[in-house]
């Protein structure tokens, strides 16, 4: 109860439990039949100038598919969306396809145990997709920052001529690794690394 003079609560609806049995089973049968299923891992779309924290959905149905079906040779393959003028109508995009994944043995076989073992089995290979994911997109700490990446690529001349779709983001991801070491490299010390011995010093090739 609130204090006198304070406004009624309010009424709110909680969202029941959603079975989602049916969706996993027909994704497995789909993938056992030698099918190819797409998914959004985000599970949203947005228009930040980085991904959203994926979403464990595509790692169970990796696991579950592969789990039910022993036999059933099963590659993720990460594919990157580039728009260049994702505001305007039939813009350009630009498809990255990474290599493709196999789901690891050991993940496999946690996950198969069930329990907090299936639960670090599915947030491992998580993390797997979420890394192959970040080789074939572009991200920035901000959209101004991203901005930036583009306006630097367009000022890249190859002497050939106009530059590939391809070129154009792979120039884009080259500076925004650049940019993530600059940033890195440029924070001051914590007190953890000041106690610390000092690192040798690196080479870079």
């Amino acid at each position: 109860a609130g204090a006198e003079g304070d406004d009624p609560p309010l009424p709110f609806v909680i969202t029941p439990h959603l079975d989602q049995s049916a969706m996993f089973g027909a994704v497995h049968a789909a993938l056992a039949a030698g099918q190819s299923v797409g998914i959004f891992p985000e599970g949203g779309s947005h228009d930040r100038a980085s991904l959203l924290p994926l979403k464990a959905g595509i790692a169970m149905m990796a696991l579950g598919a592969v789990a039910k079906h022993p036999h059933l040779r099963l590659k993720l393959v990460p594919v990157g969306l580039h728009y260049f003028s994702g505001h305007k109508f039939r813009s350009r995009v630009f498809l990255d396809i990474g290599e493709p994944l196999d789901v690891p043995p050991s993940l496999l076989q946690r996950y198969c145990e069930g329990g907090e073992a299936q639960k670090g089995a599915t947030a491992a290979l998580l993390s797997v997709v979420e890394t192959a994911l970040a080789a074939v997109t572009v991200s920035a700490p901000d959209y101004a920052t991203l901005e930036f990446f583009w306006t630097l690529r367009r000022l890249i001349k190859t002497g050939t001529g106009p530059m590939s779709l391809s070129q154009q983001v792979n120039f884009a991801r080259l500076f925004a690794a650049a940019h993530t070491r600059a940033v890195a490299e440029a924070e001051p010390p914590t007190d953890d690394d000041a106690g610390s011995p000092e690192a040798p010093p690196r080479a870079d090739v």
